[in-house]
C-alpha cells in the first residue's frame, strides 16, 4: 500500500527509526536501549557486489573485485572518471560525524572521499594519495534540518583505478520500544497453527471481533492520520459502520465537500479528489512482531480491499486486493503482497519487493482469512491458513501502525457509477486478530518449493533473426507452459532454448497487442523479455559470477545485472505481439554437454494508459523472487541431440541463363545460373557457378588459383552456392574465390572453409560413408540489411557520434549438410572484404568500417581505402563475418601538441581504437598499463570480444577490461605471470608491449621483418608511444598500407 511511490529497487539498510508524521505517544517513542551500528550497509563488500543503494555519475564503472581486498574476500575497485555515491540516513541533524574508508591509488592521477548533501551545499572532502591502503577519514557535520549524507569516492582520471574498502559511519539506532499490552490464552489461534505450536497468545488490546454496536475508538481512528486517500478517492469517517458482528468499510461514487477544500491547497498538476468516496481505519497506537489475521469478503469493484502495516520507514502489505478491475479480470482472484522499504523516512526512496498469489478462489464471493507472522527473521504471508510467501525479514523491524482500508488505483482502472451500487462497494471484515509468542524463531525457511521444472536444450547454432527465423527453431523444444506469475496478463508466449559452445540462445514469441512501456533503462518494466542464467546452477540466493539477469524490451532495449560482453539479440514486431531473439555468451563457466544449468524466463506486459508493468509470464519460478534469488530458477539440460532441419538445397536448380561472368587466372569460363527471388520484401539473386566448367579448368592450373565470379543483378541480397565436392577441388589447388556484387565483393581463400573444424567433421562423415560431398552446400551471401537492421545500426551509431556512410553490407556463410545447416562465423587469418563508397565521395572523409554488434557496441576493424577501376573502395580486413558499415568520425584531443605523432592518434581515435579522456585530453605522456594497451591491440586487430573467461585470477569479468584480456588470451597474444595474475593495472614496459605486438603479427600469418619505432631512452610504454606502436602494426602488417 505504497502512498507515495512504485518504484522497485533492491535495498537492505536500515539506520534509525522515526516518530511518524503526526507524532507517536510518548509512551511508545522511548527506546529500552540504542546501540551504534555501520550506517554502510556492505560496506566492506562481502557480499561479493556493490551495495543495493548507490548511484554514479561520469563515464566511470564500479565493481567489487577480490585482488584489491582491504580486509576480507572483497573489494571495490572504480575504474574511468566520476564518481560512485553511497547514501546514507538515520542522522541527527546538528550532529558531528565521521565517514572511515580504507583506500589507495591504483592507476588514477588522483582520487578523492567525499561527503555532501548534509548540510546545504557544503561539501567535505579529502584526498587520496599514494598506492599503498591507509585510512581516510572525513569528518562532517549536518544541517539544522539534514538527517542524511551522500558519501562519494571521485576519480579524476580518466582510465585510472582507484580502490576502497570498509567504509564506516557509525550512527545510533533505537530499537524497537517494548509494547505493553494484555495478552491471554483464550483458545483462538491462528488459522495456520491451530495446535498452537509457537505458544501463541492473543492480544486483547490490538485484536477486534467488532462485536459492537460502533467502532472501538480505543483501538481504531476512523481515518488516516496522515494520508487522505489516493486520488481520485479521498476517505471518508461516513463510509464505516459496524453491524451484526462486522466491520464494513464502503466505497461510495459520489462528491462531498471536503474534495473541493482540500482540492484548493493542491498544486495546480496535482491529481484531483473527485468522484470517489472510500473508507480506512487506523490503530491508535503502533505494534510490532506478532501474528495478524484478518478475515474479509473483498468488496466487487475497481476499487482496494487492504490490510497494511506501515510505520515510518516500513510497510507490509498483508494483501490489497483489487475485487473487480476493468483492465484485469483475474483481479478478484488474486492475492497482492508486498513490503515497501523508505530509507530515512523519504517516501519518494521507496524500495518494494512486490508478489502475487494467483487463489482459484472469487476474493469477493466469500469470506477468507489472510495471515501475517512478523518477526525478527521472517516474514510470511499466509491465504485461508497455508503459507504462500516468505521474506526473510532484514530491515521490518520498527513498530507500525495497522489499517483497513479502500482506495482507487489509475492502472487497475476506475469503477463506473453503476458498478458501485449498494452493496457492490462493501468491504466486509468479520474479525482482525494479534498474536505474541516469545518462542524462539528458527533461521530456516519454511515454504516447501514446488519441484523445480525441467526443460532441455538441444544442441545447434541459429543465426539471429527474429523476423526470419532460422530453420533449426523449427526443431528446438519448447521450455514448458509460461503461466502467469505476478500481476495480471492476458498476454501468452512460447519459449524455445538452443545451445552450443559460445552461446545458449532463446527465441520468445509473445502475444501481446499492447505494446508499449517507455522506461530506457529499467526496462523490465516495459513489454520486454527477461531471462535468467545461473551457469553453475549452484541455486544460490546471492547472484555470484556466472549468474546473469537480461533483459530485452519490444524496441530493443535492454538492462540486466551481470549481464556479459558479447551477448547477442534480435527483435522483431508483429501484427499481434513481438519477437526477442538472445543468445548468452557462456562466459567462465563453460557449457559441458549432458549438463543442468540453472533457468528461467519472464515475459512482462505493461499496459496503457500507465505504461508500466501490470503482470508478467514465468516458466518456474513460483513465489516472484527469482530477480532477487537465483535459487528460483528451473533446470535447462544442455542436450548432445542436435536440431536437426533439412538442408538448405539437395539439388541445383535448372540453369536459367548464363549471365553470369565467371573466370580463372583471367581466363572466362561459360558462366553459371541466376535464379531470383523476393526474401521478407528484399530482391535475391542466388548464384549456381557452371561446376563441370570450373572442375575442368581446375585439373589444368597450378596452386594459387584466382576463381572470380561478379554479379551485377542490382538485388539486395546476392548468395553464391557451391557444392561439397566443387569446394574440395578448390581446395586442393589453394584457390582463392572472389566473389564480386554491384554492392562488395568477398575475397575468400578457400583453405579457410576447409580447415575450420565444421569441415574436418564433414570429411571425417564422408570417408565413413555417411555423407556425400555432393550434397553438402555452401552459401556465400553478400546482403544489405533489412528496415529494422537498419534502424538498429543507426541508433547505436547515433549514440556514439558516428556518422554512416552508404548502406551496411553483411558477409555471411552458411555450410548445410545431412540435417545440419552452421553458420561459419569466423577464420584463422584475415579475409578481404570491399565495399564501394558512394559515387564522388573523398575517401578521407570515411574514418573505418565498424561492426555494430548485436548488443550496440562498435567494433573497429581494419580498413584502408583503394582505388578499383576509378572508384574508391573499403578494404576490410576481418577475421569474422559480421554487418559491416563505414563511418565518418571526427575528434579533436584537445592535448596533442602538432607533430607526427599527432596525425597518428587522432587517426587512430577517429577509428574508435584509441579514446579520449572525458575531459578531451588524450594525456600522451602518462604510461599506459597493460590493460589499457591489450584492450588497444584487441580494438586495432578488430577482434570480436569474447565471453569473458576467468583466465587470470587477478581479472574479473564485471571489469571493463576484462573482456578485452579474455579476447587476447584467447588470441594468444598476452600471457600472465607465474602466479597466474595478469597484473591489469601495472605499467607496460617496452620489452613486455614488444611481445605483444610479436603475437599480434604472428596473428596475421606474416614474418616480423622490423621493430617499430621507439626511444631506447625508455623502459615504459607512454601512450603517445603506444598509439605510434598500434598505427605500426595496422599499416605495416594487417592492412599493409600506410593508414
Amino acid at each position: 500500500m505504497n502512498k507515495w511511490s512504485n518504484a522497485a529497487v533492491h535495498s537492505l539498510l536500515v539506520v534509525a527509526l522515526f516518530l511518524s508524521l503526526l507524532g507517536m505517544p510518548a509512551s511508545l517513542a522511548r527506546a529500552e536501549e540504542a546501540s551504534r551500528v555501520n550506517a554502510f550497509e556492505n560496506g566492506s563488500f562481502e557480499s561479493g557486489q556493490l551495495p543495493a543503494r548507490y548511484s554514479k555519475w561520469g563515464s566511470g564503472s564500479a565493481a567489487v573485485m577480490t585482488e584489491h581486498a582491504y580486509t576480507g574476500n572483497y573489494g571495490l575497485e572504480y575504474s574511468g572518471q566520476g564518481a560512485i555515491e553511497f547514501p546514507v540516513s538515520g542522522l541527527q541533524s546538528n550532529t558531528e560525524y565521521k565517514v572511515a574508508v580504507y583506500a589507495k591509488l591504483g592507476t588514477s592521477a588522483g582520487a578523492t572521499l567525499g561527503v555532501k548533501e548534509h548540510n546545504g551545499t557544503e561539501d567535505s572532502y579529502s584526498p587520496i594519495l599514494g598506492t599503498a591502503y591507509s585510512l581516510y577519514e572525513v569528518s562532517f557535520q549536518t544541517g539544522a534540518v539534514e538527517t542524511s549524507a551522500k558519501v562519494y569516492l571521485y576519480n579524476e582520471s580518466g582510465s585510472g583505478t582507484v580502490y576502497a574498502d570498509d567504509f564506516e559511519l557509525l550512527v545510533e539506532v533505537l530499537l524497537p520500544p517494548v509494547i505493553s499490552e494484555n495478552v491471554i490464552d483464550n483458545s483462538i489461534y491462528p488459522l495456520s497453527d491451530s495446535d498452537n505450536v509457537q505458544s501463541w497468545k492473543y492480544s486483547l488490546d490490538y485484536s477486534d471481533e467488532f462485536g459492537g454496536a460502533a467502532l472501538d475508538r480505543n483501538k481504531w481512528n476512523d481515518h488516516h492520520t496522515y494520508w487522505l486517500g489516493r486520488q481520485p478517492s479521498i476517505f471518508s469517517p461516513r463510509n464505516i459502520r459496524q453491524e451484526n458482528g462486522q466491520l464494513i468499510l464502503t466505497a461510495k461514487y459520489e462528491t462531498i465537500p471536503e474534495m473541493a477544500e482540500v482540492n484548493a491547497k493542491l498544486g495546480p498538476n496535482s491529481p484531483q479528489y473527485e468522484k470517489y468516496t472510500t473508507a480506512a481505519v487506523q490503530s491508535t497506537t503502533k505494534t510490532g512482531y506478532g501474528y495478524y489475521e484478518i478475515k474479509a469478503k473483498a468488496a466487487p469493484v475497481s476499487i482496494t480491499s487492504s490490510f497494511w502495516l506501515q510505520g515510518s520507514e516500513t510497510e507490509i502489505d498483508v494483501y490489497e486486493t483489487v475485487g473487480r478491475s476493468t483492465v484485469n479480470p483475474d483481479s478478484g482472484y488474486e492475492m497482492p503482497m508486498n513490503t515497501h522499504y523508505y530509507a530515512g523516512g523519504d517516501w519518494s526512496k521507496d524500495i518494494a519487493n512486490p508478489g502475487v498469489y494467483h487463489s482459484k478462489d472469487d476474493l469477493t464471493a466469500d469470506f477468507h482469512v489472510y495471515g501475517l507472522d512478523w518477526n525478527a527473521k521472517w516474514i510470511r504471508f499466509y491465504y485461508d491458513g497455508v503459507l504462500v510467501r516468505e521474506i526473510r525479514n532484514d530491515v521490518f523491524h520498527e513498530n507500525q501502525f495497522i489499517f483497513m482500508d479502500m482506495e482507487t488505483f489509475t492502472w487497475a482502472g476506475l469503477p463506473s457509477e453503476a458498478s458501485m451500487a449498494s452493496p457492490n462497494g462493501d468491504y466486509v471484515i468479520e474479525y482482525m486478530r494479534v498474536w505474541r509468542s516469545n518462542a524462539p524463531v528458527s533461521d530456516d525457511p519454511e515454504m516447501e518449493l514446488p519441484p523445480v521444472k525441467e526443460a532441455e536444450a538441444l544442441r545447434g547454432t541459429p543465426a539471429l533473426n527474429a523476423s526470419s527465423p532460422d530453420p533449426l527453431w523449427s526443431q528446438a523444444k519448447e521450455i514448458g507452459s509460461l503461466r502467469v506469475k505476478g500481476g495480471s496478463t492476458t498476454n501468452t508466449a512460447i519459449a524455445k532454448t538452443l545451445w552450443d559452445d559460445r552461446f545458449l540462445y532463446i527465441r520468445t514469441e509473445v502475444k501481446d497487442a499492447d505494446l508499449t512501456g517507455a522506461e530506457p533503462n529499467e526496462t523490465y518494466r516495459n513489454d520486454s523479455v527477461e531471462v535468467y542464467v545461473d551457469g553453475g546452477n549452484e541455486k544460490s540466493k546471492l547472484y555470484d559470477g556466472n549468474d546473469t539477469k537480461w533483459n530485452v524490451d519490444y524496441m530493443g532495449r535492454s538492462s540486466g545485472i551481470n549481464v556479459p560482453e558479447g551477448v547477442q539479440q534480435s527483435v522483431h514486431r508483429i501484427n499481434d505481439g513481438y519477437v526477442v531473439e538472445m543468445a548468452v555468451p557462456w562466459g567462465s563457466i563453460g557449457a559441458p554437454e549432458g549438463s543442468s544449468i540453472g533457468f528461467d524466463i519472464q515475459v512482462n506486459d505493461a499496459r496503457q494508459p500507465s505504461g508500466v508493468r501490470q503482470g508478467y509470464l514465468g516458466w518456474n519460478d513460483p513465489f516472484d523472487q527469482v530477480w532477487q534469488n537465483m535459487g528460483m530458477t528451473g533446470n535447462l539440460k544442455l542436450s548432445s541431440a542436435r536440431a536437426n532441419v533439412p538442408p538448405v538445397y539437395t539439388e541445383s536448380p535448372a540453369p536459367v541463363q548464363y549471365v553470369v561472368k565467371l573466370s580463372m587466372n583471367g581466363q572466362l569460363i561459360p558462366g553459371g545460373a541466376i535464379v531470383k527471388s523476393l526474401i521478407e520484401g528484399q530482391t535475391s539473386a542466388t548464384v549456381y557457378p557452371n561446376r563441370e566448367g570450373l572442375l575442368k579448368s581446375l585439373a589444368s592450373v597450378d596452386e594459387g588459383a584466382i576463381v572470380s565470379i561478379e554479379v551485377n543483378e542490382g538485388a539486395d541480397i546476392v548468395i553464391g552456392q557451391f557444392d561439397g565436392s566443387l569446394l574440395a577441388a578448390l581446395a586442393d589447388k589453394q584457390a582463392i574465390l572472389g566473389f564480386q556484387t554491384d554492392i562488395a565483393s568477398y575475397k575468400l581463400p578457400v583453405q579457410q572453409v576447409i580447415t575450420s573444424a565444421n569441415w574436418k567433421s564433414v570429411l571425417e562423415q564422408s570417408s565413413r560413408g555417411d555423407i556425400d560431398l555432393d550434397e553438402v552446400q555452401l552459401q556465400l551471401r553478400i546482403a544489405k540489411p533489412a528496415e529494422d537492421e537498419q534502424k538498429r545500426i543507426k541508433m547505436a551509431t547515433d549514440a556514439q557520434a558516428l556518422r554512416p556512410v552508404g548502406e551496411p553490407i553483411s558477409f555471411d556463410i552458411q555450410l548445410s549438410y545431412g540435417n545440419q545447416v552452421i553458420e561459419l562465423m569466423s577464420f584463422d587469418s584475415y579475409v578481404e572484404r570491399t565495399i564501394p563508397l558512394p559515387k564522388g565521395m573523398d575517401p578521407a572523409q570515411v574514418a573505418t568500417a565498424v561492426v555494430v554488434e548485436p548488443n550496440g557496441s562498435i567494433r573497429h576493424v581494419p580498413t584502408s581505402m583503394v582505388s578499383l577501376d576509378g572508384r574508391w573502395h573499403a578494404s576490410i580486413k576481418s577475421l569474422t563475418n559480421s554487418m559491416y558499415t563505414l563511418i565518418e568520425y571526427d575528434v579533436r584531443l584537445r592535448d596533442i601538441k602538432p607533430s607526427k605523432a599527432e596525425e597518428i592518434i587522432e587517426r587512430l581515435a577517429a577509428r574508435t581504437i584509441v579514446r579520449g579522456l572525458p575531459d578531451g585530453t588524450f594525456r600522451p605522456e602518462r604510461l599506459v598499463t597493460r590493460a589499457e594497451f591489450t584492450a588497444m591491440l584487441v580494438r586495432a586487430l578488430g577482434l570480436r570480444l569474447e565471453p569473458t573467461q576467468r583466465s587470470f585470477k587477478d581479472v574479473n569479468s564485471s571489469s571493463w577490461y576484462g573482456a578485452y584480456v579474455s579476447t587476447a588470451h584467447g588470441h594468444q597474444l598476452i600471457r600472465g605471470y607465474g602466479d597466474h595474475t595478469f597484473r591489469p593495472m601495472q605499467v607496460l614496459t617496452i620489452q613486455e608491449g614488444l611481445e605483444m605486438l610479436g603475437n599480434a603479427i604472428k596473428l596475421t600469418g606474416l614474418a616480423a621483418l622490423e621493430a617499430p619505432p621507439q626511444d631506447e631512452t625508455l623502459v615504459y610504454l607512454t601512450r603517445e608511444e603506444s598509439a605510434v606502436w598500434i598505427h605500426w602494426l595496422l599499416s605495416k602488417y594487417v592492412l599493409e598500407v600506410d593508414i
